[in-house]
């Protein structure tokens, strides 16, 4: 599970580029966050930072962030659609 949230959680390089490019969006990070601080979140805690219980399933949470990128495809193609009529 905590490794699902470190790789959920990490920026991309395209986004690392567009917080370099503005300064205000910049994030600050804390060493070893996931690791150390992370398990010491009691359950409302947990619940609270990343919306999930911390015993749901990695594959539950696979599986809905996959079926809400599928929905935002969905959505794009649609757009695309009404924009050539």
């Amino acid at each position: 599970m905590l490794m699902f949230i470190k790789l959920y959680c990490s920026s991309s390089d395209s986004e690392n580029d567009e917080v370099e490019n503005n300064r205000s969006l910049r994030r600050t990070n804390i060493e070893n966050y996931i690791e150390n601080t992370v398990p010491k979140y009691s359950a409302k805690q947990f619940r609270e930072h990343f919306r999930v219980n911390r015993g749901t399933s990695l594959l539950s949470l696979l599986k809905n962030l996959l079926y809400m990128k599928k929905i935002k495809e969905i959505l794009v193609v649609g757009q695309k659609l009404q924009k050539r009529k």
